[in-house]
């Protein structure tokens, strides 16, 4: 049985713009064409991880083709690396990417699961903050279980983020904490937990204040533990408890000091 071969370079429609050039140029081409062509899986996957990585848009078509075979790798990995591809994980502009791929699927019928997945996500790529969230839900909601949904996942909560939305900021900081073992990162948990309290999000705010009570990725301070929690209790939490606690440990100028800082920085209301 023969594999898949795109050819991206010979395919591509007349009067068309030509796909964006792979960036590991004609070499890994060639080089990926002959593992093909004596169906060597074990060259073949080192050449698409490559490829991948390097962003290039064949690897991750080519890569989806080939898993759905089942040849080199479970079948159900293969949407996975078209979604990656239509995402933006190959990096290219999205009119670039929507060119690349319906060239690299030009001799073959597309089937309307991709062809719908990537009319979405190039609709996306022209939504706002609360577009690129949803993309991400959907995406989490499918599952995580390739690298290509994880990075697909994480592509579309950073452009949310990047967009001001505070929710993305706070996923993002489970995302680290609590995500798939090889994302986690309880530095950047912290970091986007911070980013996220500071828009005013509740359940960022407590967790923080959580974490400086117990010293959790963070210093242990109980300062800083109350203006969280304080902030986060003005907003609606429930942390009468805590902040009960607090109030008995601590000199009463520094919880005036952190109730003003909160009221300064704005870190209450929704």
């Amino acid at each position: 049985m023969r594999f898949f071969v795109l050819g991206l370079s010979l395919v591509v429609a007349s009067g068309a713009a030509a796909p964006a050039e792979e960036p590991l140029g004609a070499e890994w081409s060639a080089r990926l064409d002959a593992a093909f062509a004596v169906e060597g899986c074990p060259e073949i996957v080192r050449l698409l991880e490559a490829g991948r990585e390097a962003g290039a848009p064949r690897a991750f078509v080519e890569s989806g083709f080939l898993a759905q075979s089942g040849r080199c790798g479970p079948p159900t990995a293969g949407e996975a690396y078209f979604d990656a591809a239509a995402l933006g994980t190959a990096r290219l502009d999205p009119d670039e990417r929507a060119e690349t791929l319906k060239a690299a699927l030009k001799e073959r019928a597309m089937p309307e699961a991709i062809r719908w997945r990537l009319d979405q996500f190039q609709k996306l790529e022209r939504g706002g903050a609360h577009a690129f969230h949803r993309a991400a839900q959907l995406l989490l909601a499918v599952g995580t279980a390739f690298p290509p949904q994880r990075d697909a996942v994480e592509f579309w909560l950073k452009r949310a983020a990047g967009a001001g939305l505070r929710d993305a900021y706070y996923e993002l900081s489970q995302w680290y904490a609590k995500g798939p073992e090889d994302r986690r990162n309880d530095g950047l948990a912290v970091s986007h937990l911070r980013l996220a309290s500071k828009k005013r999000h509740t359940a960022a705010q407590r967790e923080l204040g959580e974490r400086y009570l117990v010293g959790k990725g963070v210093p242990a301070k109980p300062l800083n533990a109350y203006l969280w929690l304080y902030s986060a209790g003005r907003n609606g939490a429930d942390v009468a408890d805590r902040l009960t606690d607090l109030e008995r440990r601590l000199p009463k100028t520094a919880i005036r000091v952190a109730r003003r800082w909160a009221d300064e920085r704005r870190l209450i209301g929704r």
